[in-house]
């Protein structure tokens, strides 16, 4: 199988966090999810990662506080089934976003940025056990 994550417009003009899975022999698509969290905000995933039939996808999804979170999404890699998700909104309105993921030993981690509501921005790393 091969993965994409990314965005895709919505009717409402917004943008959704968008997943595809593939055959890779042939191309044919396997699986899609476009998950809007909160509605017509503007969603968007950045990267993914695969291992054992499992797909970790990451990025950020906007919320009504005004802000975004770093998101990361966990899907079964043959069905597209949510397996679980974390939404990590440091401040509320600040901006906070996943860039990467990388999988070692039974670890995900997650490395993105966070906003402080000062105007301050730093690295944030996050370690999920799978």
């Amino acid at each position: 199988r091969v993965f994409l994550a990314g965005s895709v417009e919505t009717i409402a003009g917004d943008s959704a966090f968008s997943v595809r899975a593939y055959r890779s022999r042939n191309g044919a698509l396997l699986w899609s999810e476009d998950y809007n969290r909160e509605g017509a905000l503007g969603d968007e995933a950045g990267d993914a990662v695969a291992a054992r039939n499992k797909v970790y996808v990451v990025g950020r999804t906007r919320s009504s506080a005004g802000g975004y979170a770093l998101t990361v999404r966990a899907y079964n890699g043959r069905t597209g089934t949510l397996a679980w998700e974390d939404n990590y909104d440091r401040e509320g309105d600040g901006g906070d976003q996943a860039s990467a993921a990388a999988l070692l030993g039974r670890r995900l981690f997650v490395v993105g940025l966070s906003e402080s509501v000062a105007g301050g921005r730093g690295w944030t790393v996050r370690a999920y056990r799978r």
